[in-house]
């Protein structure tokens, strides 16, 4: 959706996802052979506002609403927990369209605050992704803007 090379297997949902939903989608599934589970994503967390910036994907569709988060809110999403697989798709992300460093920094600052986790490593997180994807001299201007926890 974003532009990364790799893709996901399953849907993630932020709502209790209705049983009809979960039988149409058992239906769709069968109909086209594939499988494309859904779930509710209890360890994710993303900035307070990003409800706010949701935006439609494949807007044609007549039946089926589908909203995504967007980009700089899926990338502090994956921030939080850090792991080497969150950030490679991250950099196909941002190498297929660049992210703004300044958004970034400005969500997870103004946004993530009440995030799980100790916020000691959610910045740690977020400065090692900054110099992944700006380089070193960026994460050593980033850590000096945003406040220590």
């Amino acid at each position: 959706i974003h532009g990364g090379a790799s893709t996901t297997s399953d849907i993630d949902t932020f709502e209790r996802i209705p049983d009809h939903l979960v039988e149409a989608a058992r239906r769709a599934e069968a109909e086209l052979g594939i499988e494309a589970p859904m779930s509710r994503s209890v360890a994710a967390d993303l900035p307070s506002e990003y409800d706010s910036r949701l935006q439609r994907y494949l807007p044609g569709l007549v039946w089926l609403e589908i909203w995504v988060v967007e980009r700089h809110d899926l990338v502090l999403s994956k921030v939080v927990r850090g792991a080497e697989h969150d950030d490679q798709q991250v950099e196909q992300l941002h190498a297929a369209q660049p992210l703004d460093r300044k958004t970034l920094l400005d969500r997870f600052r103004m946004e993530m605050g009440y995030a799980v986790g100790s916020p000691d490593r959610l910045r740690t997180n977020l400065l090692q992704l900054i110099e992944r994807l700006y380089g070193e001299l960026e994460r050593v201007r980033a850590d000096r803007e945003l406040p220590r926890p």
